[in-house]
């Protein structure tokens, strides 16, 4: 589920000085559409401010 950005995994440290992975929901919402026998989902990821940033240069350089 992390290779498919469905969820974030971030270390949380301890107080005790241990460590463990905690994982967050990265999906802000699903859209699942029947119609005539066929399925189509979409996906929506959150995107964090690096990743808004890429994907808007992305755009405009290929416009």
């Amino acid at each position: 589920m992390v290779a498919h950005d469905l969820l974030v995994e971030r270390t949380q440290m301890e107080a005790d000085g241990s460590h463990h992975s905690v994982y967050e929901a990265n999906v802000d919402h699903l859209n699942v559409d029947v119609e005539d026998g066929t399925i189509a989902v979409k996906m929506h990821v959150r995107e964090d401010a690096a990743q808004r940033f890429s994907r808007i240069w992305s755009d405009i350089r290929d416009t």
